[in-house]
C-alpha cells in the first residue's frame, strides 16, 4: 500500500497494482474559492482522506474516502453564523472515457439504475481524478441549503425596527383627474 499526502490529482498510473492511501488538506487558495462559490462565511479543517483502488482489470479507479470540514454559514432567518461539522463517507468510481463505453456495454445498452445501485463511473480528466472537484461537489451536497439556527421560527424574524411601520404608497388613480374635470364642468354650468 502506498501513502501520499500532497497531491490534488490521481491517475491510474499513480495507483499501480496496490491501493494508494492519501490524506489531502485543501490549500488556502482553494478554500477561498470554495467559500465564495458555496456562499460560506468560513471553511476550516477541510480534509479528504481515503484510498484509491484499481478494479475491473485496471479499467475502474475506485475512491473510498472520508470528507470532513467545519463550515460556517449565515442563518437564513437571523443572519447569525451557524457552524456545521460535515463528515461524509464517499464511494466513487472513475474511468477513462474509452472504458465508459465498455462499462455501458457490460451493463446492457440501456442502463437502469436503482437507488441501491452504485452510480456509473465518472470520466477521469487528463490529469487524473481531481480531489478538489470531488470535495467541492460532495461538500455542496452535504451542507444545509437553507441554514437555520436551532429553535428559530420564521415568524421570529425581525425585518424592521420596532418604530418603523410599513407604509404602502398608494398611487393616485389616473381617472381621479378626470373626476375633478367633471366637477369643474358642473361648477361652470352652475355659475352661468
Amino acid at each position: 500500500m502506498t501513502n501520499d499526502s500532497a497531491k490534488r490529482f490521481y491517475s491510474f498510473e499513480d495507483v499501480k497494482t496496490d491501493a494508494l492511501v492519501f490524506q489531502w488538506e485543501l490549500p488556502s487558495e482553494l478554500i477561498v474559492n470554495l467559500v465564495e462559490e458555496l456562499d460560506l462565511t468560513e471553511l476550516r479543517n477541510a480534509v479528504l482522506a481515503g484510498r484509491f483502488v484499481l478494479r475491473k482489470h485496471g479499467r475502474i479507479l475506485k475512491l473510498q474516502a472520508k470528507l470532513s470540514a467545519v463550515v460556517t454559514q449565515a442563518c437564513g432567518v437571523t443572519l447569525e453564523p451557524i457552524k456545521t461539522k460535515v463528515t461524509e463517507e464517499l464511494d466513487l468510481l472513475f474511468s477513462r472515457e474509452k472504458d465508459i463505453d465498455r462499462w455501458n456495454l457490460e451493463n446492457g445498452s440501456e442502463i437502469i439504475v436503482s437507488l441501491d445501485d452504485q452510480d456509473p463511473p465518472e470520466v477521469i480528466g487528463p490529469e487524473g481524478a481531481d480531489l478538489y472537484e470531488v470535495f467541492r461537489e460532495q461538500l455542496a451536497l452535504a451542507i444545509p441549503a437553507f441554514p437555520r439556527k436551532a429553535n428559530i421560527q420564521s415568524n421570529d424574524a425581525v425585518f424592521a425596527s420596532a418604530g418603523d411601520h410599513l407604509v404602502e404608497k398608494v398611487k393616485p388613480n389616473p381617472f381621479a383627474v378626470l373626476a375633478g374635470l367633471t366637477d369643474l364642468g358642473k361648477k361652470d354650468k352652475d355659475s352661468k
